[in-house]
């Protein structure tokens, strides 16, 4: 293998991942001196012997993986020669044990994962000559056993994550830890005693992960009136929950008062009374199956948010929650964002969110509705704000033994037919009322009916088949604010670039003198093969590109055909589009083109667009058979 490589001298990177790789040659980072970045994954090696016999070559190797291998024990002086590397991937190997000085030669070492492997006893010298290492995974190790002192060397460490293969309680000392530590992780499939008796430093903890096994696992903080209880700001708990030695009877985590966020599922079956009452600084709260302690405890869960002012993210996933009334979210003053997946709703109270002033997203997710009109209020409720987001994501109705579509359901939702009368009559009146001020004022809405009519005769009487005769091949509707790129740009690539030579209308320059410029807008759309719309910021606050717009989808509605080419001339976000509820329908459902910055991209984008604009005119050249 050294041999194939030798003449590779300029390698920086290298990925012979799933080559069924046994054995490598000593010294292979020998022959590809350059080597950065190295990626070994999912091979049969059993040892790491890639470094020089020669302890005096230094690679410059920053990043190797060798994960899923069956690597099963690490010897010393195996990473003697990468004193560069930042990050070594061992995961998914078999190892059982690691020798003495192991990682000796890893000084600028900052990520080690060990993950899923078959440690059972961290021992004293594992981690020794790692001064660097600020993240450490050691999850999904069967481990039994951590040696004191095991964790000392590890002056930078920030991260860690544990776990424990025991169904006994598993003493973990803080205390062990250096100084800085922000993040820690620990799976158990029983429980753990944490103890952070002189453990002064644990305040710099910020973010605790407990994962809990088949079995809901209880964590048991020796002291819940200091660090890190009283100062993590994060707290991940999956089938877990806290309690405290010295103070039993209190609530799971009603000891971290200065939580910012909190993510908790639960087992199915814990039906505990869950109280977060103290946790007033609550910003993200995450619930997830914790149906069996609202449906044990209905009152005290009608007030779980109580005082939650703080709170920006509220996810509800399968908690149970059958009934939202005004009463669960009044305190609610601050939320932004609600999310609710996998419930069962039999009601929607319609002052629920009276005091959410600030929400502007509600997500359903695969949830089931009861089948009734009362829940309708939520549609008008949304459409009272421009910037709420409301979705429905494979939500259903239930009537007895039907579901239904709830959306769907709530269109059926019918007014009372004294509104229905009330409404036809005053529609009537002002469909007269409009037509006339229409003619009287504002003309262009009739004499574009009149074309309408006109394209529709002639389709009817099949006049408008196959061979149609247009004046222009594209007509362009844009802003005058625009009308440099326009003229610089479009009409040069368009008209005087060929052998392809377009004939381009421009309203500036080829409408006729004299005429309504209805007519004239009218004329032209009808006139073209195609109509490109130049859509910018400026287009979109212009009545006059509004109206040409408008008259090129009706002709594309009329003639069922696809006349029309949305070209945005700068980035516009979805945001800035929904106000503009033509379009943003539109782009929803039709191609559009963005010009390009490259100059590359450009000629590739003229290209492109006259070969849109070229395969219509070659359609309609087609002759009649």
């Amino acid at each position: 293998m050294n041999k194939f490589f030798e003449k590779c001298g300029q390698l920086e990177s290298l990925d012979i991942s799933r080559m069924r790789l046994f054995d490598m040659e000593p010294g292979f980072l020998y022959t590809v001196p350059t080597l950065g970045r190295f990626i070994v994954l999912e091979n049969a090696l059993t040892t790491i012997n890639i470094c020089p016999t020669n302890n005096a070559v230094v690679a410059p190797l920053y990043h190797l993986d060798i994960s899923r291998n069956k690597i099963s024990t690490l010897e010393s002086g195996q990473f003697s020669c990468m004193a560069y590397l930042r990050i070594l991937n061992l995961a998914e190997n078999s190892i059982r044990s690691i020798g003495e000085s192991a990682f000796h030669g890893l000084g600028s070492l900052v990520e080690l994962n060990l993950a899923n492997n078959k440690l059972k006893i961290i021992e004293t010298h594992y981690f020794d000559h790692l001064d660097e290492v600020s993240l450490l995974h050691l999850l999904e190790n069967p481990i039994q056993r951590i040696d004191a002192g095991s964790f000392k060397m590890l002056v930078s460490l920030r991260d860690v994550s544990l776990s424990v293969v025991t169904w006994r309680y598993f003493h973990i000392d803080l205390w062990e830890f250096e100084p800085g530590i922000r993040i820690l992780s620990l799976n158990t499939n029983g429980g753990a005693y944490i103890n952070s008796s002189n453990a002064y430093h644990a305040s710099t903890l910020q973010t605790l992960y407990l994962y809990g096994g088949s079995l809901a696992s209880t964590f048991l903080f020796e002291d819940c009136e200091s660090a890190p209880v009283t100062t993590v700001r994060e707290l991940h708990a999956k089938r877990a929950v806290t309690q405290c030695f010295k103070m039993q009877n209190l609530s799971t985590f009603a000891a971290f008062t200065n939580l910012e966020k909190l993510y908790f599922q639960s087992r199915a079956d814990w039906g505990e009374k869950l109280d977060l009452s103290k946790l007033e600084n609550l910003k993200v709260l995450y619930l997830e199956d914790i149906s069996k302690s609202i449906f044990a405890y209905p009152k005290e869960s009608e007030l779980l948010f109580m005082n939650k002012k703080s709170l920006e993210s509220l996810i509800l996933r399968n908690a149970g929650f059958s009934y939202f009334t005004h009463l669960m979210f009044q305190d609610l003053t601050n939320l932004k964002m609600i999310m609710i997946q996998r419930q069962t709703i039999l009601s929607l109270d319609s002052q629920m969110f009276q005091n959410s002033v600030n929400l502007k997203y509600v997500f359903f997710s695969v949830v089931i509705f009861k089948c009734s009109c009362e829940n309708a209020w939520i549609i008008r409720w949304a459409a009272t704000s421009m910037t709420m987001s409301l979705n429905f994501h494979y939500d259903t109705c239930l009537d007895l033994y039907d579901r239904y579509p709830f959306v769907k359901f709530l269109d059926t939702c019918d007014q009372p037919i004294e509104f229905t009368i009330f409404a036809l009559t005053t529609s009537f009146l002002l469909f007269f009322l409009v037509f006339s001020l229409l003619c009287k004022i504002d003309g262009w809405y009739v004499v574009y009916f009149f074309y309408i009519i006109q394209v529709w005769m002639l389709k009817l009487m099949g006049r408008r088949a196959n061979k149609v005769h247009y004046k222009y091949d594209v007509f362009v509707s844009y802003s005058s604010k625009d009308e440099l790129w326009v003229v610089t740009e479009l009409l040069p690539n368009l008209e005087q670039k060929g052998p392809t030579f377009l004939k381009v209308c421009l309203h500036n320059r080829d409408f006729e003198a004299g005429k309504d410029i209805v007519d004239n807008i009218a004329d032209s759309i009808y006139s073209s093969r195609k109509t490109i719309c130049v859509i910018t910021r400026h287009y979109l606050r212009s009545e006059w590109c509004s109206l040409e717009m408008r008259m090129a989808t009706y002709r594309m509605l009329v003639e069922s055909q696809d006349f029309l080419i949305l070209l945005f001339l700068e980035r516009t976000s979805p945001f800035e589009i929904s106000a503009y509820h033509r379009l943003a329908r539109m782009i929803k459902k039709k191609t559009y083109i963005n010009w390009p910055e490259g100059q590359h991209e450009q000629q590739l984008f003229w290209v492109r667009l006259k070969d849109t604009i070229m395969k219509t005119k070659n359609d309609d050249q087609k002759p009649e058979i």
